[in-house]
């Protein structure tokens, strides 16, 4: 059981301008990963903001627009999911973190150079201007990484509903690309579809299998031509 505190790292940097940073959707078979940048008015409420995982999908949605319409400012990052299969997901989560601080620097009125404050235990690159901090399980512990992964899930969520209307043999709008028992089974019996990821296991898996069955059968063709 940890000892985490919510708030206590702004508790730790009470007279700095926080920034939280977070990433979601690194470990699904589907659709993009999607980083928030996020600064708070921590002169208004942060009551129900928590790690996005433990929200109900009605108030992640909730607290989503709250933390939209009230921050001081906010920024998001996404990487596709052919980008990920290109370069592979630890560069996707990286490089998902850097493209929200670059929206969130675009919509900041830049009157102070604030400090980032990120979920995990490695620093965001490109950053050199900007303090950092890193916190293991910053959702549970700051008030912005953690509207950072409201954010950042809710928008993420918003992009697998839409993918459910272009794909609906999947059930997108149910498990948001999640290797779910149900997915699977979707993705056996479908084969994947424009926003699978393809270097990951169940999906590269099918795909080998594929190409594996092509294989033989063009052995096969090859063998039973006849000879001249």
């Amino acid at each position: 059981m940890s000892n985490y505190e919510m708030g206590e790292v702004e508790e730790r940097f009470p007279f700095d301008q926080l920034v939280g940073v977070d990433e979601v959707g690194v470990g699904p078979i589907a659709g993009p990963v999607i980083g928030a940048a996020v600064m708070l008015d921590m002169l208004l409420s942060t009551t129900g903001i928590k790690d996005s995982k433990k929200l109900s999908e009605a108030q992640r949605a909730r607290m989503s627009l709250y933390i939209r319409e009230n921050a001081l400012c906010y920024g998001i990052g996404e990487v596709s999911s052919q980008e990920l299969d290109e370069r592979g997901v630890a560069w996707a989560t990286s490089q998902v973190k850097v493209r929200a601080v670059r929206d969130f620097l675009d919509k900041h009125d830049g009157s102070l150079v604030p400090m980032l404050v990120v979920d995990g235990t490695i620093r965001i690159p490109g950053f050199r201007e900007m303090l950092q901090a890193t916190f293991p399980k910053g959702d549970n512990r700051s008030w912005n990484i953690a509207a950072a992964s409201i954010v950042a899930k809710e928008h993420r969520d918003k992009i697998m509903r839409e993918a459910h209307k272009e794909h609906p043999d999947y059930g997108f709008d149910k498990h948001k690309g999640y290797p779910t028992k149900e997915h699977k089974q979707r993705l056996r019996e479908f084969g994947p579809c424009s926003i699978h990821r393809k270097i990951m296991r169940p999906v590269k898996e099918l795909l080998d299998e594929g190409k594996s069955k092509n294989r033989t059968a063009r052995k096969r063709l090859a063998s039973d031509r006849p000879c001249t």
